[in-house]
C-alpha cells in the first residue's frame, strides 16, 4: 500500500482495549496530521490526559510479510510505538492495532493539505508591511523610510520613548532596522535572517531598553546556526575519511611503476595501507560519535523545524555514504581477489614473523589456563544469569497491571497512558529475556566445547 494514502489529518473516533472494553477513554477526538516529510502533529483536546503516543513527532510506513502494513511512531523516551494498520476501502477509515495495548478507530478529516489552524499565533506583521494608518516614520541609515504605528511599538517596547525626535532606532542599517521592527510586530525573527544581520541586531539592541528578548533570540539563532555548521563540517570530515580509505585501495599503477610496488606483491605497502585505512575509519567513527553527542545535547534548544532540517540533511547523505562503501568493497575485492597463491604466501610470511612459535606457545598456555578456569567462570555467570532472570520476572510481575488495578475506578485516560507505558516496558524486558536466553545457550554450547 502506498504511503501517500496515509498523508492527511486523521481523527481518533474510538478506542477499544485488548480486553474488549469499549468505555470512553478521553482520547476520542484527538487528531493527528501525517505530512509528506514524515512528521506527525498531534491536536489533543484540553481535557485529554497526555499519553506517550502524543510525544511522538515522526512516523514511518512499512510493508512487512508478517504483519502487513505497519506504522511506527517515534520516539518516546527511545521507544518506537508500532501499530498494525487495517486500511479498508474506501480509504477514509483505518484501524490501528498496538499489540498488548488497544485498537484505535480513525477516520480521515482532511484529504488534501491541511490549512493553517485557526488558533495559530496572531501577528501584526501585515500592518508593518502595508503601512496603512501609520502615524510615525523611522528612517534607516540609507534614508529608507519605515511606516510604523506608535500604539504597536508602545505595546511591544514600552521602555522606549516613541515621542522623541528623531524616534528610537533611527539611523540603523536597513536590514537591522527591518529585523528589529519585524520582532516588535511579530515577536519572532524573520525567516531570511542572516548571521551578520543577527550580530548587528544584537549590537544595536544591547544598548536599548526593552529589547532583551530580541538579544536572546539572536544569540540562540547564532548558536543554532553554528551547530548546523558543525554538523555539516563533521559530515564532510566523515566523507573525506571514506574517500581517503577508497583512495588507499583503489590506487592504480602508473605506466612506469614496477609491479613489485603494487599492493598485491608488496606486503609492507599492503600492511601500511591497512593501518592507514583503520586509522581513517577510527577518525570517522569518532566524528560520528561527536555528531551524535552534539545533536543529543543541543536538540532541546532547536525548534521542531530546525531538528527535522538536520535529520533530513543527515538522511540525504546516506546514499553518498552507501556509494562510498560500495566503492571501498570493490577496491578491497579487486586487491585481494587478484592475488596469486604465492603472493598470499608472501603476505602471510610478512604478517607472521619468526617469533610466531613463541607467540603460539604463549597463546596455547593462555588457552589451557582459560580452559582450566572456564568451568568456574561459567558456574558464576550461570548463577548470575539465574538471578537476573528471577529479577526480570519480578519486574515484569510488578509492572504487569493486576486485576485489582484494572477494576479500580478512576481516570480512564490516565489508566490508558499507564498501560501503554507498561506495554513498552514489557517489550524491553522481553528483549532482555530473549538476550538472556541466547547468552545462556551460547555459554552452554561453549562449556560443551
Amino acid at each position: 500500500m502506498a504511503a501517500h494514502s496515509f498523508i492527511g489529518t486523521w481523527e481518533v473516533v474510538g478506542c477499544i482495549s485488548q480486553s474488549g472494553n469499549t468505555e470512553k477513554t478521553g482520547i476520542e477526538g484527538t487528531q493527528f496530521c501525517l505530512d509528506e516529510s514524515g512528521d506527525v502533529i498531534w491536536t489533543v483536546p484540553e481535557e485529554t490526559e497526555a499519553i506517550p503516543l502524543f510525544s511522538c513527532e515522526t512516523y514511518e510506513i512499512y510493508n512487512t510479510s508478517l504483519s502487513g502494513v505497519v506504522v511506527r511512531f517515534g520516539a518516546y523516551a527511545g521507544h518506537v510505538i508500532e501499530f498494525r494498520v487495517d486500511h479498508p476501502e474506501p480509504q477514509d477509515v483505518m484501524l490501528l492495532t498496538c499489540e498488548g495495548w488497544c485498537h484505535l478507530h480513525c477516520k480521515r478529516v482532511v484529504t488534501s493539505d491541511p490549512e493553517p489552524p485557526v488558533d495559530s499565533s496572531f501577528s501584526l506583521l501585515p500592518a508593518l508591511e502595508d503601512g496603512y494608518f501609520s502615524d510615525l516614520s523611522i528612517t534607516a541609515s540609507n534614508n529608507k523610510q519605515f511606516a510604523v504605528h506608535t500604539c504597536i511599538l508602545r505595546m511591544s517596547a514600552p521602555e522606549l520613548d516613541w515621542t522623541q525626535q528623531p524616534p528610537p532606532l533611527s539611523g540603523l542599517p536597513e536590514d537591522v532596522l527591518g529585523t528589529v521592527l519585524h520582532f516588535l510586530y511579530a515577536e519572532c525573527l524573520p525567516a531570511n535572517l542572516g548571521e551578520q544581520t543577527a550580530r548587528h541586531c544584537m549590537a544595536a539592541a544591547t544598548s536599548l531598553p526593552g529589547l532583551e528578548r530580541l538579544v536572546l533570540m539572536c544569540e540562540l539563532y547564532l548558536k543554532n546556526m553554528a551547530l548546523k555548521q558543525q554538523i555539516i563540517g563533521l559530515v564532510s570530515d566523515m566523507h573525506a575519511c571514506a574517500s581517503q580509505i577508497i583512495e588507499h585501495f583503489s590506487t592504480k599503477m602508473s605506466p612506469g611503476e614496477h609491479s613489485a610496488d603494487s599492493l598485491n606483491s608488496n606486503p609492507a605497502k599492503l600492511c601500511f595501507v591497512v593501518k592507514q585505512s583503520v586509522r581513517e575509519a577510527a577518525i570517522a567513527g569518532v566524528k560520528l560519535l561527536l555528531l551524535c553527542d552534539l545533536f543529543t545535547k543541543r536538540k532541546a534548544e532547536l525548534s521542531r523545524e530546525e531538528r527535522h532540517e538536520i535529520i533530513r540533511y543527515a538522511k540525504s547523505r546516506l546514499p553518498i555514504f552507501m556509494s562510498q562503501l560500495h566503492r571501498f568493497l570493490q577496491g578491497v575485492k579487486s586487491t585481494f581477489s587478484s592475488m596469486s597463491p604465492s603472493q598470499r604466501q608472501e603476505v602471510a610470511t610478512y604478517l607472521v614473523p619468526e617469533t610466531y612459535s613463541k607467540r603460539v606457545f604463549c597463546i596455547l598456555y593462555l588457552y589451557f589456563y582459560f580452559i582450566f578456569q572456564i568451568e568456574t567462570i561459567l558456574d558464576t555467570v550461570s548463577a548470575l544469569v539465574v538471578e537476573v532472570k528471577s529479577a526480570l520476572e519480578q519486574i515484569i510481575l510488578v509492572l504487569s497491571p493486576s486485576d485489582s488495578c484494572r477494576s479500580q475506578k478512576g481516570n480512564v485516560g490516565e489508566v490508558l497512558g499507564k498501560s501503554l507505558k507498561n506495554v513498552l516496558h514489557i517489550r524491553e524486558l522481553s528483549k532482555l529475556r530473549s538476550f538472556h536466553q541466547r547468552i545462556t545457550f551460547s555459554l552452554v554450547h561453549l562449556l560443551q566445547k
